[in-house]
């Protein structure tokens, strides 16, 4: 008799559409809890919420590096061949995967807690367009892959039109919201939604301050940069800078949906021996192959690093500014806002707050939305 986690598999891989949409709303739910808690709670949940996110995106990378491998597999080597033992090593692809989605994580994480109405509502939109769209490319491409790499390419194919169709709306967004144009960059800063200003993680705290930093092309740059003829540099560096920004964040998210599309069996994969020609015609079997010990133990010895590497940093950054009086990654986001301070407002920033100082007759200026000060 069939156990009731294996009843609850069966249903999900005999189901994709719904089992798709299952995640997706659960993922959706658990997307909004980080995005609310993210600000507030200690270093060590934040740990956890930056760990589960890289987590999950390393698998679906990983997966993808695994079916690479299974192509050089098929293609190249003999079976049983030592090169054929050789590319069935996984350590460094594991190692590079968890480096992206530790990255792409940390970008899409930030992001969450400072998203309104309208990018909550665009991804929304988004997850729901998600599984229509791997229909459309199902039905134009899957033909065209051997069934041992179709849904790894029609994923793949999926994942790219997704963020650039992302990427575009977001920038559309920008635009027909960019209408306030601000007289320096202090008041964009000032005026900018900053959530982690009181977070109990300094690395947090920082990193949010270094993520406005970077936003500030967008809030700053954009109206300022299309006041200037469309040929001229700071335009082009404003729209390229802005689309960069939103691909790593909408990076960590579609890989998310990934996750949420590609069947438990397929993501199996990471963890099982590499399929053969003889497995072409049936891609399932590697539910039925047992999971090889020493690639789940990798997983957990890096879910363990990020999560010990947050803490790690954490406390660093939290000794480094109490003796210093500021942090490296402070003081890198103060030279990105020089520097956009010298490109657009054709001043450096010490002297802008200066100015500022004896405008206003005050001893201090507030940056980060009044809660940081330079």
């Amino acid at each position: 008799m069939d156990s009731p986690l294996k009843k609850i598999t069966s249903f999900l891989n005999k189901t994709p559409r719904r089992t798709y949409f299952i995640k997706a709303v659960f993922l959706l739910c658990v997307l909004f809890i980080i995005a609310k808690l993210t600000p507030t709670v200690p270093s060590i949940v934040v740990a956890v919420f930056w760990g589960f996110l890289t987590f999950i995106s390393a698998i679906g990378f990983a997966y993808f590096a695994v079916v690479r491998k299974t192509e050089k597999q098929v293609a190249k080597f003999r079976e049983g061949g030592n090169f054929a033992k050789l590319n069935e090593g996984r350590f460094f692809r594991f190692l590079i995967s968890f480096i992206l989605a530790a990255v792409f994580s940390a970008s899409f994480l930030i992001s969450l807690s400072k998203w309104g109405q309208t990018y909550w509502l665009l991804i929304g939109i988004a997850t729901i367009l998600y599984y229509p769209i791997t229909a459309i490319v199902r039905y134009k491409v899957e033909i065209e892959y051997k069934p041992l790499f179709r849904y790894a390419g029609i994923a793949k194919i999926t994942f790219w039109i997704c963020v650039i169709l992302l990427c575009i709306f977001a920038f559309a967004i920008t635009i027909s919201t960019a209408s306030v144009s601000y007289n320096s960059i202090i008041d964009a800063l000032s005026a900018a939604n900053e959530p982690f200003a009181n977070s109990p993680s300094t690395l947090l705290a920082d990193a949010g301050h270094f993520s406005t930093a970077s936003e500030i092309i967008i809030t700053y740059g954009i109206p300022k940069a299309f006041e200037t003829p469309l040929d001229q540099f700071p335009l082009i560096a404003a729209i390229v800078a802005t689309l960069l920004l939103y691909a790593s964040v909408f990076v960590g998210f579609v890989s998310l949906l990934n996750i949420c599309y590609i069947p438990i069996f397929e993501l199996r994969r990471v963890f099982t021996p590499l399929l053969t020609e003889q497995s072409q015609a049936k891609p399932s079997l590697s539910h039925e192959l047992p999971s090889i010990r020493k690639y789940v133990v990798y997983t957990v010895i890096f879910f363990l690093a990020t999560f010990l590497a947050f803490i790690a940093l954490d406390i660093y950054f939290s000794n480094t500014k109490s003796i210093d009086g500021y942090t490296p990654l402070e003081s890198i986001t103060y030279e990105i806002l020089d520097d956009i301070s010298l490109v657009i407002d054709e001043k450096n920033l010490a002297d802008q707050i200066s100015e500022r100082l004896i405008n206003e007759s005050k001893n201090t200026t507030s940056l980060f939305g009044g809660n940081t000060i330079f």
